[in-house]
């Protein structure tokens, strides 16, 4: 039997205190502690709410994986309103996380942030910031990208074409350049068009054959 701190004896040691074995004596836990193995506050299994002389109820958390109580979870870890006095673990790509594991805050180095979401990298219509480590928005026109501005595209939204050699998007592409709006990409006129059409050699205008000598359009070929 054990003797209690009301100088009584028992079989067990009651909520709120430990076997102190050496003693046969049952001690009082630390006041944050609910049950605990010894008398600190990092030797607890089940946390407390301790009510103050004002009737102020602090509500203490059990960090994962640890022995100890403490009135806020760590980084990595949440307080969740279904699971009382306990600290619940985030996402492994979350840094900080609340009212959900996958509901982020912030994110681990190394993923970036977007809607409540860490990810390793960023889904399409959004790019990479490191300064951030957010998602941000590609431009208007872009389909992709890897930064602001219409002038950072891979790929171009529909009605947009990618100009040939930049990754600029545009409405209409620049002279010597055909819209291909099945790739949605400019591509080279061939090199005695002025201007195309529809394909490199579908000529609307013609250049030069060399210097001095211009091409002729016929039959929409240079010649």
């Amino acid at each position: 039997m054990y003797l209690l701190p009301n100088a009584t004896c028992a079989y067990s040691c009651p909520s709120a205190s430990y076997v102190d074995s050496t003693a046969n004596k049952c001690l009082n836990c630390h006041p944050w502690c609910l049950t605990c193995w010894g008398p600190l506050n990092t030797q607890c299994s089940r946390c407390n709410n301790v009510t103050s002389s004002s009737n102020q109820v602090t509500i203490y958390y059990l960090i994962s994986g640890m022995g100890t109580c403490s009135q806020t979870c760590p980084d990595s870890q949440y307080i969740d309103a279904k699971v009382p006095n306990y600290c619940q673990l985030c996402s492994s790509s979350c840094l900080t996380c609340a009212t959900s594991s996958s509901n982020c805050v912030s994110c681990q180095t190394g993923n970036y942030y977007l809607n409540g979401a860490c990810y390793p990298s960023c889904p399409t219509g959004n790019y990479s910031d490191s300064t951030t480590s957010q998602c941000l928005s590609c431009n208007s026109a872009c389909a992709s990208c890897v930064g602001s501005g219409v002038n950072n595209c891979l790929s171009c939204k529909t009605l947009y074409f990618l100009s040939y050699g930049t990754n600029s998007c545009v409405s209409a592409c620049p002279t010597g350049q055909f819209a291909n709006s099945t790739s949605n990409l400019c591509l080279p006129c061939n090199a005695l068009c002025t201007t195309c059409s529809l394909n490199s050699t579908n000529c609307v205008t013609c250049s030069f054959v060399n210097l001095i000598i211009p091409a002729y359009l016929f039959n929409n070929t240079c010649v």
